[in-house]
């Protein structure tokens, strides 16, 4: 469940991430005038790299780090459980 969380949660910091951009975007290419900034405002600029970068860090990485922390976790307690050659 707690796993479940953490890749949800890379998808909401993503989704909040693009639309700041998508606003952003609007507003810095807004500021010219006339036709040219309707133009280059309309097309997405900075939701090109930014997001898929951030995406890679909140989705992939952080999600795979839990599961990783999760197993070693999981052997520790268990080698503990069994009696393992450290165990005292």
């Amino acid at each position: 469940c707690r796993h479940f969380g953490n890749v949800v949660s890379g998808t909401v910091i993503g989704t909040l991430i693009y639309g700041a951009l998508a606003v952003a975007n609007r507003m810095l290419f807004g500021l010219l005038p006339g036709f040219l900034g309707e133009l280059l405002g309309a097309i997405p600029f900075l939701q090109v790299g930014i997001p898929a970068i951030a995406s890679i860090y909140f989705d992939v990485f952080s999600g795979c780090l839990q599961a990783y922390i999760f197993c070693m976790l999981s052997m520790m307690y268990i080698q503990d459980a069994a009696g393992g050659p450290d165990a005292e």
